[in-house]
């Protein structure tokens, strides 16, 4: 009975920079962009007591799988896409750069999971499929009647058994 389950930054700092010290270590040549796309696309899914996905904003970019973030496949610049503040009307277009160190190169399936709070705010369009290393396009559409709040989820990279994922964040405001 002396041990309790804490949760938050201050529990996850550590883990993320000791996860981050082992990839250095282990991949010296990559940058630091690449460490924190590996950590980032790498991660898996937390969910709440209902079992749904909770969005990035409450957990970024998943809990670490090193074991995948040692074998990333494909990064993604920026790791995390932030659409900002929009306004009902609005339109958002963007890409991420995708590069590969050999591995993940090839045609990778894209599709999109929103987290639950996002639902009917807002509409994000991408492409079916993406050429790694190559360049994924999106744009985010907000209805007129877009109700405010968070549009996040994660944009889902997928090849075979291997997924990588990027989280997405937005806020339509009045």
């Amino acid at each position: 009975d002396d041990w309790a389950s804490f949760s938050g930054t201050s529990m996850a700092a550590p883990h993320v920079a000791g996860a981050a010290a082992l990839l250095r270590d282990r991949h010296p040549a990559w940058s630091v962009t690449q460490v924190k796309s590996a950590l980032v696309q790498s991660g898996t899914s937390v969910v709440d007591d209902r079992g749904r996905i909770v969005g990035p904003q409450f957990q970024g970019g998943g809990v670490i799988t090193l074991t995948e973030a040692d074998r990333p496949l494909v990064f993604s610049g920026p790791a995390g896409v932030s659409f900002g503040l929009v306004q009902p009307g609005a339109r958002v277009q963007g890409a991420l750069a995708l590069q590969t160190l050999g591995a993940g190169a090839g045609t990778w399936d894209v599709s999109h999971v929103p987290a639950r709070s996002s639902t009917g705010r807002a509409e994000l369009a991408l492409p079916a499929a993406v050429e790694v290393p190559g360049t994924l396009a999106y744009v985010l559409s907000v209805p007129m009647s877009g109700a405010q709040g968070d549009v996040t989820g994660f944009v889902v990279l997928r090849r075979g058994t291997d997924v990588r994922r990027v989280p997405y964040w937005g806020r339509v405001s009045q």
